[in-house]
């Protein structure tokens, strides 16, 4: 019965490791997100800081704010995954012969990019403005 024991600790162990990476992949991908956010140019700058007057800015200038946004974004993943891999340490690791360096959802790409894609909502203004420039 051995066998089994440790391969429902082992698989226990493994849930826990998912849980736990998906959380800090959360709260690093939700506050670098909000930060990036903060730091993009919104889509309509305001002439006279009224709101009923906005100018539109141009389309060149929306592209190349898009392109810096998802290049920054994509820096952003590159740090977040390896301090989440090399710098917080898993607290059970070695329990039940797991390794944290085997765990494959350790990349957590899809985590990071729904929490960026909810809270970028700025990119998202911009991409809307961009789809209808273009009529798609």
């Amino acid at each position: 019965m051995e066998p089994v024991n440790n391969y429902y600790a082992f698989l226990s162990v493994k849930l826990f490791a998912i849980t736990f990476y998906s959380i800090m992949y959360f709260i690093l991908g939700f506050f670098t997100s909000l930060g990036l956010n903060y730091l993009m140019p919104s889509l309509r700058t305001s002439s006279n800081n009224s709101p009923d007057e906005t100018e539109e800015v141009s389309l060149f200038r929306i592209i190349i704010e898009i392109i810096i946004n998802f290049a920054l974004i994509g820096m952003s993943f590159f740090f977040i995954r390896k301090i989440v891999k090399n710098y917080i340490p898993f607290p059970l690791e070695g329990f039940a012969g797991f390794q944290k360096d085997r765990l494959k959802e350790l990349q957590g790409g899809i985590i990071i990019a729904s929490i960026y894609m909810s809270f970028q909502t700025k990119l998202l203004a911009k991409l809307n403005y961009f789809r209808q420039k273009l009529r798609i």
